[in-house]
């Protein structure tokens, strides 16, 4: 039996792909995207063909992170349900004063965003 070579697994890859997978199970494009990560269109591109990574001791890794916890945390909510993903996801919520969509366009309603899910998950 040949042994497993000890692979560390680069951070800034991990952080990269976990945050456009959670982008893409939220319904967020491209341009979504740069202005939740506070970076430009074509730095999600690059981002997306994989030339670019994310490093996640910067503001835009430690954003990434809450956009990754918000895709858990309603994941779990709606029981992997993409349908009601995407209805919640677009549709408008008292608490957060908007559609979660484009709350999380903005630091202040990305962390409201995580804080009510967060929240809810407490009460569920």
């Amino acid at each position: 039996m040949a042994a497993v070579p000890n692979v560390k697994p680069n951070p800034e890859l991990v952080l990269s792909k976990a945050t456009l997978n959670a982008s893409t199970h939220l319904g967020l494009n491209n341009a979504e995207l740069a202005k939740v990560l506070g970076i430009s269109e074509p730095s999600v591109s690059r981002l997306a063909a994989g030339s670019r990574s994310i490093d996640p001791r910067s503001r835009e890794g430690q954003t990434a992170l809450v956009l990754i916890r918000i895709f858990r945390a309603l994941d779990l909510l709606v029981g992997g349900d993409s349908s009601a993903r995407t209805a919640w996801m677009t549709s408008h919520n008292k608490a957060i004063d908007g559609d979660p969509k484009s709350a999380i366009q903005t630091l202040h309603g990305l962390v409201h965003t995580i804080d009510y899910l967060d929240g809810m998950k407490g009460a569920a």
